[in-house]
C-alpha cells in the first residue's frame, strides 16, 4: 500500500523513529553500566541506571511492536528490515546475559572438583564455589575486580586464587583442612615483605562465607599451580578461568604469561602487570 503522506513527512518521520531507536539503545548501554558499577541498591546512580535500562528496553520494545504490525500491514521491504535492524539491536544488548559463561568448572587431574558460578553484576557482587550442593566459600567481586584463575589442589581440600584486586593481584589459598581464622597466614612466599604482608592483610577481606582458614601460599603450591597452568592449551585455560571481559558471543581471558608472571616464585611487585 502506498503512503499518500508527502516525502518530507515521511523521511522526518523514518530519521525520528530511528533517533529514538538509538537513544533508547544508548540508554540501555548506559544504564547497564551504571546499574553494574553503583551495585547499593540504595545509592541514587544504581536506581538511575535501573530506571535507564528500564526505559531504554522499553522504547525498544515498543519499536519492535510497531515495526512488526507496521511490516504485517504494508508488507514492504522497508518495514521488513526495520524489523530486523530492531531484532539485531536487542540480540546485541541481550548476548551479554543470554550466553553469558555462567558457571567455572574447577579441575585437579583432569576432573571437576568444584563449580564457581559467575553472577550477573548487577545482581549480586559475589563469586560462590560449590561442592556439590554445598557453597564452601565465596569470592568479592564488581563489575571491574574479581576471581582470574582458581586451581583446586587433590585434596580437594584447598583452593588456591588468584584475583584482582584493583591496584593489586592477590594470590591465596581457602584451606577447608583449617578452622575459620580472620588472618591470613604465610610460608614466606612472596618473597617482597611488604607484598606478603599486604596479601596476607587483604586476602580475608576478598573471601565471604569460608568453611575454613585464608593464607598465603607455599612455595611448592605455587609452583604446583604454576606447572599446571603452565600444560594447559589455550582453549583448556579458557574453559577454567573467568573470563576479564564476557559480551556473551566475545569474551576475554587472562593470557597465561600473566598468570605465571602472579605465580612467579620471586615475586615482589602487587601488580607484576606493570613490572
Amino acid at each position: 500500500m502506498k503512503s499518500h503522506r508527502p516525502l518530507w513527512l515521511v523521511i522526518l518521520r523514518g530519521f525520528g523513529f530511528w533517533l529514538m531507536i538509538a537513544i533508547a539503545t544508548a540508554l540501555v548501554v548506559v544504564g547497564y553500566f551504571y546499574s553494574a558499577t553503583w551495585m547499593d541498591y540504595n545509592s541514587p546512580l544504581f536506581l538511575f541506571g535501573t530506571l535507564m535500562l528500564l526505559v531504554g528496553v522499553g522504547v525498544l520494545g515498543g519499536g519492535l511492536r510497531y515495526a512488526i504490525v507496521k511490516m504485517m500491514r504494508e508488507r514492504s521491504r522497508s518495514s521488513a528490515i526495520m524489523v530486523f535492524l530492531i531484532m539485531r539491536v536487542l540480540f546485541v544488548l541481550l548476548c551479554p546475559y543470554l550466553f553469558r559463561k555462567w558457571t567455572v568448572g574447577l579441575k585437579s587431574e583432569g576432573k571437576v572438583v568444584a563449580i564457581a558460578k559467575r553472577p550477573f553484576l548487577w545482581g549480586d557482587n559475589e563469586f560462590p564455589v560449590y561442592v556439590g550442593r554445598s557453597r564452601i566459600f565465596s569470592l568479592w567481586g564488581d563489575m571491574f575486580d574479581g576471581p582470574w584463575f582458581i586451581y583446586p589442589f587433590a585434596d580437594g581440600q584447598r583452593f588456591l586464587c588468584i584475583d584482582d584486586n584493583d591496584t593489586s593481584v592477590l594470590v591465596f589459598v581457602v584451606d577447608l583442612k583449617n578452622s575459620t581464622t580472620n588472618a591470613a597466614g604465610s610460608f614466606g612466599w612472596p618473597p617482597d615483605e611488604y607484598a606478603r604482608n599486604y596479601m596476607a592483610e587483604t586476602a580475608p577481606k576478598i573471601v565471604i562465607g569460608s568453611k575454613g582458614s585464608v593464607r598465603l601460599p607455599s612455595y611448592e603450591e605455587v609452583q604446583e599451580a604454576a606447572k599446571y597452568v603452565e600444560k594447559l592449551t589455550a582453549a583448556q585455560l579458557e574453559g577454567v578461568s573467568f573470563p576479564a571481559f564476557d559480551l556473551g558471543l566475545y569474551r576475554s581471558y587472562i593470557p597465561k604469561k600473566v598468570l605465571l608472571k602472579e605465580l612467579d616464585v620471586n615475586r615482589h611487585s602487587l601488580w607484576p602487570l606493570a613490572d
